[in-house]
């Protein structure tokens, strides 16, 4: 066992104490390059632009069918986001926030409904 956790410890050592350069050279090879880094402000716009839209039309849908108010914390109790999870495979975070990149306008309105149905539809579980 000793040695095995000399070898742990020493792969350990050189994973975290020494954090490979690569990552650095290309930033610093972006940052220092014109060409390179109006792409990467052009990238993080486009990416930008695309979670502000979904989280506008998501709003929209949610507000369309008549949702209870909703802010940028969903505002869930957690029996609802359970519900969400459980039941309609909704994945979101304790606190009832959500990663609004997983909404797609292939899904926004399928996940727009199943958020209505359980903020409209769910009943206190006094088991939570």
């Amino acid at each position: 066992m000793p040695k095995f956790r000399t070898q742990m410890v020493a792969i350990t050592r050189r994973n975290y104490s020494n954090p490979p350069a690569y990552g650095a050279y290309i930033i610093g090879t972006i940052l220092n390059n014109p060409t390179l880094y109006n792409e990467w402000k052009t990238n993080i716009r486009t990416i930008y632009e695309c979670i502000h839209s979904m989280r506008q039309l998501f709003y929209s849908k949610l507000k369309q069918l008549g949702t209870p108010s909703m802010f940028a914390y969903t505002g869930l109790n957690p029996g609802q986001y359970q519900t969400l999870i459980q039941q309609h495979h909704v994945y979101i975070m304790s606190n009832g926030s959500i990663h609004v990149c997983g909404i797609i306008s292939k899904n926004i309105d399928e996940i727009a409904q199943k958020f209505y149905d359980v903020i409209t539809n769910y009943v206190d579980d006094p088991k939570l």
